[in-house]
């Protein structure tokens, strides 16, 4: 159970960066 919620929240931290990354790119453009 514990690994399994580290590992859905190690996903979602990496959502979350990828989506700020998107997010200031299409500000630039």
């Amino acid at each position: 159970m514990l690994l399994d919620v580290q590992h859905c929240q190690l996903s979602c931290a990496k959502g979350s960066i990828v989506a700020e990354i998107a997010l200031s790119l299409s500000e630039i453009r």
